[in-house]
């Protein structure tokens, strides 16, 4: 579960492998958003949380 504190209405998360390689893309919005990791590889990844495909939020997550 991913919370998102921004006041975002049309975004979108995106998770991309340590080669820049988008694995994963959803779209979110404010409050709780469950996302399914289950078919991304175990490992560290960096998200991106986009806005009106602006960058508001990134860092790094760890799928185990």
């Amino acid at each position: 579960i991913v919370n998102i504190n921004q006041q975002i209405e049309n975004g979108e998360i995106i998770i991309c492998n340590y080669l820049g390689q988008q694995v994963f893309k959803q779209a979110v919005f404010r409050g709780q958003n469950a996302i399914n990791t289950s078919e991304i590889t175990s490992g560290i990844y960096f998200y991106s949380v986009l806005e009106n495909k602006l960058k508001v939020n990134s860092g790094k997550i760890v799928i185990e």
